[in-house]
C-alpha cells in the first residue's frame, strides 16, 4: 500500500510538472505582436520596416503584446529575431551602423554574439561589392571591437576576419590590444591569445603598424595611454601651483612706512 501511495504521488508530481512546462513553453511560442511583424518584414522583404527592426532589436523594454509570465524569454527572442531580420534587410553599410549601435549598449544582450556572426557573414558575402567606403568602414568598426571589446569571443571573431582582409594588421598596434587576454582564461583562451602575446612581444611598440593612418576614426590604442596619466596630471599640478604664486605675489602689497 506504501508503495502504491509513492508511486501515485510522484506520477502527480510528473504530471504537475508537464502542465507547467507546457505552459511556460506554450507562452514563449506563442507570437507577440512583435514577432507577427517580423516576420511579415522578412517574408516581404520590407525595408520600411527597418526603423522598427532597428528600434525593437536595441530596445532594453520591447514586450508582447500577449503579457505572460515569460515576458522576459519573449522579450530575448523578439530583439534578435529583429536584429537578425534587420541585418538580413539592411545594406551592408546600414548594418555597419546598426552593429556599432549594437556594440554601444552598456549592458550587451547575451544574444549579440549570434549576431555578430550572422553579420560576417552578410559581410564575408558582400564585401568584394561593396563600395571603398563601406568596406573601409566595415573595417573600422571589427577594429574597434578588437582594440576594445570586453568579449573574448566577440574580439577573436573580429581578429579572425581582419587577418585575411587588412594588410598590416597582424603587426598592428591595434591588434597587439588582444594580448589583454592572454593568460586570463581557459585552455582555448591561452592557446588562443598567448601566441599573440608572444608575437608581440618580439615586435617593440614603435615598430608596429598604426592603422590609424588607414582609419583616422579609430580610438587611440590601449598601449598608447598606458602610463601616460601620471605625468599629465603633474604637469597639471605644476601649472596650477604657479599660477596660484602668481596670483599670491600680485594681491601682496608691499606695505609702506608713514612719513613723518
Amino acid at each position: 500500500m506504501r508503495h502504491t501511495y509513492t508511486i501515485r504521488m510522484v506520477i502527480a508530481a510528473a504530471t504537475g510538472l508537464a502542465i507547467v512546462q507546457t505552459e511556460v513553453l506554450a507562452s514563449i511560442i506563442r507570437p507577440s505582436e512583435n514577432s507577427r511583424r517580423i516576420w511579415r518584414a522578412v517574408e516581404n522583404s520590407d525595408r520600411t520596416e527597418l526603423p522598427f527592426l532597428e528600434e525593437t532589436a536595441l530596445s532594453e523594454d520591447v514586450g508582447s503584446a500577449e503579457r505572460v509570465h515569460t515576458d522576459e524569454a519573449r522579450i530575448r527572442l523578439d530583439r534578435e529575431d529583429a536584429a537578425l531580420a534587420y541585418i538580413k534587410l539592411a545594406t551592408l553599410d546600414e548594418v555597419t551602423g546598426f552593429m556599432r549601435k549594437l556594440y554601444d549598449i552598456v549592458q550587451p544582450p547575451k544574444w549579440r554574439y549570434y549576431v555578430l556572426m550572422r553579420f560576417l557573414e552578410k559581410a564575408a558575402e558582400g564585401e568584394k561589392d561593396a563600395e571603398d567606403a563601406t568596406r573601409e568602414n566595415l573595417y573600422a568598426f571589427l577594429l574597434e571591437i578588437v582594440q576594445g571589446c570586453d568579449d573574448v569571443d566577440n574580439a577573436n571573431k573580429a581578429d579572425v576576419f581582419l587577418l585575411e582582409r587588412v594588410p598590416g594588421y597582424a603587426d598592428s598596434r591595434q591588434r597587439a590590444a588582444l594580448t589583454r587576454y592572454a593568460n586570463t582564461g581557459n585552455e582555448w583562451v591561452t592557446n588562443t591569445f598567448n601566441p599573440i602575446k608572444a608575437h608581440f612581444d618580439d615586435i617593440p611598440p614603435s615598430k608596429r603598424v598604426d592603422l590609424r593612418d588607414r582609419f583616422p576614426t579609430l580610438p587611440p590604442p590601449p598601449e598608447e595611454s598606458e602610463g601616460k596619466t601620471a605625468p599629465y596630471l603633474w604637469l597639471a599640478l605644476g601649472i596650477i601651483a604657479l599660477a596660484a604664486a602668481a596670483i599670491a605675489l600680485t594681491l601682496r602689497k608691499p606695505k609702506k612706512g608713514k612719513e613723518k
